[in-house]
């Protein structure tokens, strides 16, 4: 098999949608005859993309150890495809968007990006993925070193987000909140040792959430690039939360803030 292997029935779907000039072909497992898998089929001819039929131990050799629920995408392999050009390209429109927030005028909106300080689990990163898609964030920002690229267990966990929502590697990980800063934007640094309650800091213009690692937390270099430093409050006898789980929380309080402050303007 050529090209990149997407699987799960969902993320598959997505791709389907948005980008199916992109896809080689679609296999399928000769068991699955359920609706939602004719309705994906259904799908696939309507776009052009070919579907091939084959046995499920095809698919487990392709994805060994996934969970594939009989359903598999490949991506044609496209000359300078996930090369560091369209990661560069990715990241000036993301300065650009948080610059014409900061310009617009009063009223027109606020940027949001998660950005994440070596976080190695794919399962994480697609659950993070998938709950900035869902918070309607910019970006997903990666450490390009020590961190998981977006794989296929990353596109399966997210459900499709990843077309949504960009995953954007940097270098220079803290010269990245440091450009985002000086467009305006608040970076607000999750730390479990702050005594600052999340709540308490103002998220309603442009925000940049940064998290850090499963092992090592935020770097040092990280927390000197954040103008703040938060803690979300645990009512139980946990220290600390799962990093997916801790971005939802931030994303969401982000957008409560902002529902709040549209309503009392209204």
């Amino acid at each position: 098999m050529s090209g990149r292997a997407v699987f799960g029935l969902h993320a598959v779907r997505v791709l389907v949608r948005t980008r199916p000039t992109s896809i080689s072909e679609v296999v399928l497992s000769e068991r699955r005859r359920d609706g939602r898998t004719l309705a994906l089929e259904r799908e696939c001819e309507q776009r052009g993309v070919e579907v091939r039929k084959t046995s499920g131990r095809e698919l487990e050799a392709i994805v060994p150890e996934a969970v594939h629920q009989g359903v598999l995408a490949v991506l044609e392999e496209r000359p300078g495809e996930g090369d560091r050009g369209r990661e560069a390209s990715g990241w000036k429109r993301l300065v650009e968007t948080f610059r014409a927030y900061r310009d617009a005028p009063a009223g027109g909106g606020a940027a949001l990006a998660l950005a994440l300080d070596g976080v190695q689990d794919p399962h994480n990163l697609g659950a993070c993925v998938r709950s900035a898609t869902a918070a309607v964030a910019q970006a997903v920002l990666t450490r390009r070193r020590g961190s998981v690229g977006v794989n296929s267990t990353v596109i399966k966990v997210a459900t499709g987000a990843t077309e949504y929502t960009p995953v954007i590697p940097v270098g220079r990980f803290s010269r990245a909140l440091t450009d985002l800063a000086r467009t305006g934007a608040t970076v607000i640094g999750a730390d479990p040792g702050s005594d600052r309650p999340l709540w308490e800091v103002d998220l309603t213009g442009s925000v940049v959430i940064v998290l850090g690692g499963e092992h090592r937390g935020l770097r040092r270099l990280t927390t000197e690039s954040c103008d703040w430093l938060v803690g979300i409050p645990m009512a139980g006898p946990v220290e600390s939360l799962n990093v997916s789980v801790a971005a939802g929380i931030c994303l969401f309080e982000v957008l409560r803030q902002r529902h709040e402050a549209r309503t009392r303007l209204a």
